[in-house]
């Protein structure tokens, strides 16, 4: 190679590096990291997401807690007709009447009501030997009184003419 042709190419690249590039150069900007506004509308979706999610378990929480206190209502009703209808096999007969009862939990209290009544309806021409036995459990949660009723019929086994 001639000496003339290697100083032609070194005067060639000293002229490109000396080249700038001009302010209307369409190519996409080599820097890295995100813009703000780019933080800022992830910042935001994150935000609204965390909102929701707290919301949701706070819906759930009360949900649990309110299904918690119809499950102990319901053992509760349960655990009194289960009394009143051994009492019934024990006597061999219906005792009529109510009895009333509250029971203590850890910040709540479940207050019971029986009552055990002739079972009457209007398709029925006979008098028969089914009775009523309702329980009834009402507690206070928050600022609202909840309550649950349970009844079922009770076999009378001899006929017994029910209190006027």
């Amino acid at each position: 190679m001639s000496s003339h042709s290697k100083s032609l190419k070194s005067k060639v690249k000293s002229q490109k590096s000396k080249v700038r590039p001009s302010t209307f150069d369409l190519r996409l900007s080599t820097s890295v990291g995100f813009t703000l506004i780019e933080v800022l509308v992830a910042i935001s979706i994150l935000a609204v997401g965390l909102v929701l999610v707290v919301q949701a378990m706070g819906r759930t929480q009360l949900a649990l807690r309110l299904s918690e206190n119809v499950i102990r209502a319901s053992y509760i009703a349960e655990e009194e007709m289960v009394k009143k209808e051994l009492k019934v096999r024990e006597l061999g007969r219906v005792v009529f009447g109510g009895e009333k009862g509250k029971r203590e939990f850890p910040g709540r209290v479940m207050e019971w009501e029986s009552s055990m009544r002739p079972f009457q309806h209007s398709s029925m021409k006979e008098e028969s030997r089914l009775n009523k036995l309702t329980v009834k459990v009402d507690w206070k949660e928050s600022a609202r009184q909840n309550n649950l009723e349970i009844q079922t019929l009770v076999l009378n086994r001899r006929k017994i003419e029910p209190p006027a």
